[in-house]
């Protein structure tokens, strides 16, 4: 029955939302600024133009919301039993995914100067810039226990990338205008790509350890209990007479086995790392 209103609740905040969206489409129509028709139809579709243009950008564009959601799920799990640092880590990366999804989506860079921005464009970058530098100062104290290589990739080609957006026709003067975008759509979309390795990578490794971390109180597969018999279910909820799972988190250096139905012990699984708080 407690489901059952749950469900109920999340459904009305989506009718909620989805009405919303739906006044504001037909509030914009009735001020004439645009056309709800032209809300609702594919930008190809409008332009007249073959449905395969802008697929290199489209393709970047679903891969910055798979990076996001990946991020975000993560966190979700983690946010009951994760050290401070691991969350940032998640939430940081999760919000400069769907930032940068945002942007491209709507191309924000490219319109910002008729927003009123002086040099729009530099400015929205800056802000990517800063976000990525908040970010990586966030892991940089533990980057060893990162798949760095993925996150190094990714901000180097994003680098290239901005670079050659900045100052392509310098760079290469005598050189075809859309051969500069080629150049800088590839390397942006490298970056895309790498990036959102990474964010898959850490985000399963810190669900999985945080997992194989909780049994540390116990072992749910042999005493029949689940995770949350022995870690809190909520901030301040945690038993007295029970060491914090937190704690166990920061100050275990080892990752605690898991065991399977039989009541073997399971060898951790390749390539998640020991530790990523």
């Amino acid at each position: 029955m407690r489901q059952l209103k749950d469900d109920l609740t999340a459904s009305l905040i989506v009718m909620a939302v989805l009405g919303a969206v739906t006044a504001v489409m037909l509030l914009l129509q009735a001020n004439q600024v645009v056309h709800s028709f032209d809300l609702v139809r594919d930008t190809n579709a409008i332009a007249g133009q073959p449905p395969w243009f802008g697929a290199i950008s489209n393709l970047g564009i679903l891969s910055w919301a798979v990076a996001a959601a990946w991020y975000w799920f993560a966190y979700a799990l983690a946010r009951p039993l994760a050290p401070p640092a691991l969350l940032r880590c998640l939430w940081l990366g999760g919000s400069y995914s769907a930032f940068a999804c945002l942007d491209d989506l709507f191309m924000i860079h490219e319109h910002a100067g008729q927003l009123g921005l002086q040099s729009g464009e530099k400015v929205v970058f800056g802000l990517h810039a800063l976000w990525l530098v908040v970010f990586v100062a966030s892991i940089l104290p533990r980057i060893r226990n990162y798949r760095w290589l993925f996150l190094g990739l990714s901000l180097a080609f994003f680098g290239g990338s901005t670079l050659v957006d900045l100052a392509g026709m310098k760079l290469a003067p005598g050189m075809d205008h859309r051969d500069v975008v080629l150049v800088e759509e590839v390397q942006k979309l490298a970056g895309i790509v790498f990036w959102t390795v990474f964010a898959m990578t850490t985000s399963r490794d810190a669900v999985l350890i945080l997992l194989r971390r909780a049994t540390l109180h116990g072992d749910p597969a042999r005493e029949g209990r689940g995770i949350q018999a022995t870690s809190p279910a909520l901030p301040g909820s945690r038993r007295q007479s029970e060491v914090s799972l937190m704690e166990s988190l920061t100050d275990t250096p080892r990752v605690a086995p898991t065991y399977s139905s039989s009541g073997q012990p399971l060898a951790p699984e390749r390539g998640a790392h020991a530790r990523l708080d």
